[in-house]
């Protein structure tokens, strides 16, 4: 089960992070960005089927249109979701709960289209809740503020790995 989703520069989406429960109801008025949140999950699938340049072509004539404000050259895209347990048996370090996979889908003139990073990172979880850095991560608020954009969600292949 997707357990959370975050997803930077993608069409009308600067930036969202989304934890998802067993039983989630999406709402919003037209144009809010129900449809691109489903989008969001179907375009990874189709990324893994058919590759970037496929995927992007069945949704948009120009990359452009897939930018949030049509602006900058990337968007990037994170799914962390629970490991079945039928799998967590065969792991050596039953500690792993979560899965994270995370892509970074790039333009260029030279390479047209392409992946520019792509993880896919195992994460231990303890009581329920998901550390970083030693510390618990923040409570949702009762009242969402809008989130500050990072510069990016996707961990270079430059960078070390993720906390967990």
């Amino acid at each position: 089960m997707i357990r959370r989703l975050q997803i930077l520069h993608y069409k009308a989406f600067k930036y969202v992070d989304i934890q998802l429960e067993p039983f989630q109801i999406i709402v919003g008025p037209n144009g809010s960005g129900k449809s691109t949140f489903f989008d969001t999950i179907c375009l990874i699938q189709d990324i893994l089927r058919e590759g970037p340049q496929n995927a992007i072509q069945k949704r948009v004539s120009q990359f452009k249109e897939l930018l949030w404000k049509k602006e900058g050259e990337q968007f990037e895209i994170v799914l962390q979701m629970n490991i079945p347990e039928e799998i967590k048996r065969k792991l050596k370090d039953v500690e792993y709960n979560i899965v994270r996979y995370e892509i970074s889908i790039h333009t260029d003139n030279i390479n047209g289209i392409s992946i520019r990073d792509e993880n896919l990172w195992l994460i231990r979880k303890d009581n329920g809740s998901v550390y970083k850095n030693g510390k618990k991560e923040r409570e949702p608020d009762l009242f969402p503020q809008e989130l500050i954009a990072p510069e990016h969600i996707v961990v270079s292949r430059r960078k070390k790995t993720p906390p967990g």
